[in-house]
């Protein structure tokens, strides 16, 4: 996360609505990690998604928020020995957002994001977010024209996705075991 080619552990602690970051410290066989630093996100966080977001080359946190219905997007800052991040950007999202994937849903060649909401409130949806970032800025938009529907279909699960703006269907399947 700082650059200096050691992993960090990062974990959300879903009772105390934030994240724990340990900055890595090891040597040779000794492995260590600095105290836990807490970053503040939204009530219930679920877990932690890792990938560079704004395309600086340094690797960005979003976290859904189970009770907020939103998810934090944390910018890092980070130098070698310093692990920095910005306040949340916290879009909207659905009733209870339990996972966030990124993936290049338009191929613009930046990471949109896709959250998976299961609350009662808004029934299972996806929430889609396309990234409109520039190098050391995040932005995302709502993606306009988005419908989903969940369909059975015996043991398996299809999700249709028509996404307006690029005039494409997606089809998103996930078989239960």
């Amino acid at each position: 996360m700082d650059g200096d080619g050691l992993p960090e552990i990062i974990a959300p602690n879903y009772q105390s609505s934030n994240v724990s970051l340990f900055r890595n410290v090891s040597v040779g066989n000794t492995l260590a990690f600095n105290p836990k630093v807490d970053i503040g996100v939204g009530t219930n966080p679920h877990y932690v998604t890792i990938c560079d977001i704004d395309g600086d080359g340094k690797p960005d946190l979003a976290i859904p928020n189970g009770v907020s219905n939103n998810v934090s997007i944390l910018r890092n800052l980070s130098s070698i020995g310093n692990l920095t991040f910005t306040s949340a950007l916290t879009p909207s999202t659905g009733s209870e957002p339990l996972s966030v994937v990124l993936g290049d849903l338009d191929l613009d060649g930046k990471p949109d994001l896709a959250v998976s909401n299961h609350g009662s409130n808004s029934g299972n949806t996806i929430s889609v977010f396309r990234n409109t970032s520039v190098p050391g800025t995040i932005s995302l938009q709502t993606w306009r024209g988005f419908f989903v529907s969940l369909v059975n279909a015996f043991d398996t699960v299809l999700f249709f996705i028509n996404i307006i703006l690029t005039n494409s269907l997606f089809f998103f399947i996930n078989y239960i075991i």
